[in-house]
């Protein structure tokens, strides 16, 4: 029978290796343990994940297949919207590439240099360029705000809500967008697919900034093209002008700026009277403020 004996030092060193052994030998079980679970949990999800896709499928009359889909840049906007073949309907969207805009930029360059301006009449006849220019602000931002929200929408008809099936208290979504797995955990399916939409929605955003800011390089490379071309062509008219102070008709007395040829008498103007006699005003003009009464012009 099992009866209690005192332990001398040899006992006790083998009972010490013992413990360590079973400690070990614990903690690989236990890593079993946590690995199988893991492994269950994800296999689970899995069959939720499905589970709630099929039950989708029923509710809403739709199922997730393979189509075929076109890309079409928009190199103003700098976004390439991705549209299913079968219906024609913009399913996503992403930002465009520096190596596609580097490709058609010697195609389609000018229309992101002018901001697209020549396709919008209302702006054109507005009635200073600052008006113009709030326009065109008002119309971009609204254009912004609905490829945004278009975009949002498209999303959220994809996201995947699942139970982590703690009693239906915690709930997770998913969304592969784009090479991203997006993902939100709450205490309710609603509320979890706000948030995947809200991570969507920033990177939306982000994307639009990046194409606004590629409009505003592109504005200001234009603006520095039309400075270079004032100054020179203010430097072209300063050339000009000090030709012109330049010219001459030979030695002489100075004529307002040209040099009059010598031997060259300047030529007066007379103004001929009512009684036929010809003078000269400025004569007329200096005897006058002189008190001196006028005299006949030369004739």
């Amino acid at each position: 029978m099992q009866l209690p004996c005192d332990m001398n030092d040899a006992d006790r060193l083998r009972v010490g290796e013992t413990l360590t052994s079973e400690i070990k030998a614990r903690e690989q079980v236990e890593a079993a343990k946590k690995a199988a679970v893991k492994d269950f949990n994800v296999a689970l999800k899995q069959h939720r994940g499905r589970e709630h896709d099929f039950n989708e499928s029923l509710f809403t009359g739709k199922e997730l297949r393979e189509v075929e889909v076109e890309e079409r840049p928009d190199y103003t906007a700098g976004i390439v919207f991705i549209h299913r073949l079968d219906t024609g309907d913009c399913v996503q969207q992403r930002a465009i590439d520096p190596d596609e805009r580097q490709v058609k930029l010697g195609i389609d360059g000018p229309k992101v240099m002018d901001g697209g301006k020549a396709d919008h009449a209302d702006e054109q006849a507005a009635a200073s360029p600052d008006e113009a220019e709030a326009l065109r602000a008002e119309r971009l931002a609204g254009e912004r705000a609905e490829r945004i929200s278009a975009g949002v929408q498209q999303a959220r008809e994809r996201i995947a809500v699942i139970s982590d099936g703690d009693g239906d208290t915690s709930w997770t979504a998913t969304l592969q967008f784009g090479n991203r797995v997006l993902e939100a955990s709450a205490a309710t399916a609603a509320a979890a697919a706000d948030g995947v939409a809200q991570q969507v929605t920033e990177i939306l955003e982000a994307q639009e900034d990046e194409a606004a800011t590629w409009a505003d390089v592109a504005a200001a490379s234009k603006a520095e093209q039309d400075r270079q071309e004032v100054e020179r062509l203010a430097a072209e008219q300063a050339t000009d002008d000090t030709a012109t102070k330049k010219r001459t008709l030979g030695g002489g007395l100075k004529n307002g700026g040209l040099k009059v040829p010598k031997g060259h008498k300047k030529k007066k103007h007379l103004t001929t009277l009512p009684d036929g006699r010809e003078v000269d005003p400025e004569v007329e003009a200096a005897a006058l403020d002189a008190g001196e009464p006028p005299t006949p012009g030369d004739s």
